[in-house]
């Protein structure tokens, strides 16, 4: 089966570098390199020329929100953060603290009613890249190792973040 994707003009290094400081990351080396071949466009794809700040930085506010939902609703309170609180304005702060040092999970897709969204972490990076799905505390992802140069595409697995 074939991905039908379209490709756009990639980005220059000066517009890559814009876009890093309007939304207060920075792109890993693959992502950067990728951005800078090809833009993909189309249905589903975050497009970093033509999709409005405030379009793209909803996409980056997906995992937080899906996290605090499941830390107020759910089981999601990891065993390092003080005890869970009663309060929901408590426990969202506390969360927000605690996520908000976490990388940020740049999206690649799912940016239309998808329940996954591809995200790809943000500069630094380990050498084994994992493009992650998420769906609120729920993870799942595929590794490559790029720093032999070969995408060795591992099974997908799953983690629930959390107790």
């Amino acid at each position: 089966m074939r991905a039908n994707v379209l490709l756009d003009e990639g980005l220059t290094p000066s517009e890559i570098r814009q876009i890093e400081r309007r939304l207060r990351f920075e792109f890993n080396t693959d992502h950067r390199r990728l951005l800078e071949t090809v833009q993909p466009a189309g249905t589903g794809w975050l497009h970093c020329k033509k999709d409005s700040v405030e379009h793209i930085r909803v996409a980056l506010d997906w995992p937080l929100e899906g996290l605090l939902f499941d830390a107020e609703n759910n089981d999601f309170w990891p065993d390092g953060w003080c005890p869970k609180l009663a309060s929901t304005s408590d426990q969202s702060r506390i969360a927000t603290e605690h996520i908000e040092t976490w990388p940020t999970l740049i999206p690649l897709t799912g940016m239309g009613t998808c329940q996954r969204r591809q995200r790809l972490p943000a500069h630094p990076y380990s050498p084994a890249i994992k493009a992650m799905s998420s769906s609120m505390a729920e993870i799942f992802w595929n590794t490559c190792n790029t720093s032999s140069g070969q995408h060795n595409a591992q099974p997908r697995s799953t983690m629930r973040t959390g107790r």
